[in-house]
């Protein structure tokens, strides 16, 4: 039999090479074992938990963030993913994977199968390149994310309307849900001139631009996985500034860059001396090199390759 995904929806499927390199190579290499599923995200892992109860097929399911069903609802969203997790770990789940050891320690407190964990989903820095831009006397800060409450778009709006001359702000990305901020968004960059929101960016190129061009990248959230936006920037050698959460926090203590509250981060970017210019990034290359889409294969395939040797067929 065989690994197989479910499907990548509410994901990108660019940014799971590292999964499908992995189950390609497993695949070629392990016989005779049950077929696995691999559900990937919360949202998906929610979507088949029905099918899951029926027919207790086996699945992986792979959390890439634990979701905003963890972190948008409170109380009561906490407790839903941890049933869930729990019937999954009864019925289903031979295995659950996540993308830092902060999620790995929780989840191994509600599930009663394994918790691997990995260095996020690997980048791949296909069609990037590094460029030296001419510096100006104003710092440029970028906000790139997909826009929604958890990934800190109104600490984002925030900062926009407040932000001095002597700064500029540049904005892409898309909605989660509806176009309530791009809107917003858009209404102050057309207010302030020193405020460019550029919206989606369609391909890699576009992406590695908008990095070359910044001075600082701006990445506040609720909670992340891996957090790939971040670690594009680490790749194009631009400063960061996040938030102390898990899946980021990480991040910023590997690279020396600042992390605050998210509450509070428009605050703090405008009361702080960031000292971006003074941070070391030396070494950055090297320490990156766990995070890259070759090292996150490996990773997956000796996950993959125990847990087909402890489901023979």
């Amino acid at each position: 039999m065989a690994f197989k995904i479910y499907n990548y929806e509410n994901t990108l499927k660019f940014h799971r090479g590292a999964l499908l390199d992995a189950v390609e190579k497993v695949n070629i290499k392990q016989k005779n074992f049950d077929e696995i599923l691999i559900v990937i995200s919360t949202k998906n892992m929610i979507k088949t938990l029905p099918i899951s109860l029926i027919t207790g097929r086996k699945t992986i399911v792979y959390i890439t963030g634990f979701g905003r069903l963890y972190t948008d609802f409170g109380f009561i969203g906490r407790l839903l993913f941890k049933m869930i997790v729990r019937i999954y770990s009864k019925i289903s789940a031979v295995g659950f994977i996540v993308e830092h050891p902060t999620d790995q320690f929780i989840l191994q407190k509600f599930s009663s199968v394994a918790v691997f964990s990995v260095n996020g989903s690997g980048l791949d820095s296909t069609q990037f390149e590094l460029k030296t831009t001419e510096k100006t006397k104003k710092i440029k800060f970028g906000y790139l994310s997909r826009f929604g409450k958890s990934k800190g778009s109104d600490q984002i709006l925030k900062l926009a309307k407040n932000l001095p001359n002597n700064f500029e702000l540049y904005i892409a990305g898309w909605d989660i849900k509806n176009s309530g901020y791009s809107d917003s968004f858009r209404e102050v960059s057309n207010k302030k001139k020193n405020i460019y929101f550029i919206g989606k960016l369609k391909n890699r190129t576009l992406v590695s631009n908008f990095f070359n061009d910044i001075d600082c990248f701006l990445a506040p959230s609720k909670r992340e996985g891996g957090c790939i936006s971040i670690q594009e920037a680490i790749w194009h050698k631009v400063p960061f500034v996040t938030t102390k959460v898990p899946g980021c926090d990480r991040l910023a203590d590997i690279f020396g860059c600042p992390a605050f509250e998210l509450k509070n981060f428009a605050e703090s970017i405008l009361a702080s001396d960031l000292k971006i210019e003074n941070i070391d990034k030396s070494s950055w290359s090297k320490k990156l090199e766990p995070f890259m889409s070759k090292s996150v294969s490996l990773e997956f395939r000796s996950i993959f390759n125990y847990i087909a040797d402890q489901n023979k067929a």
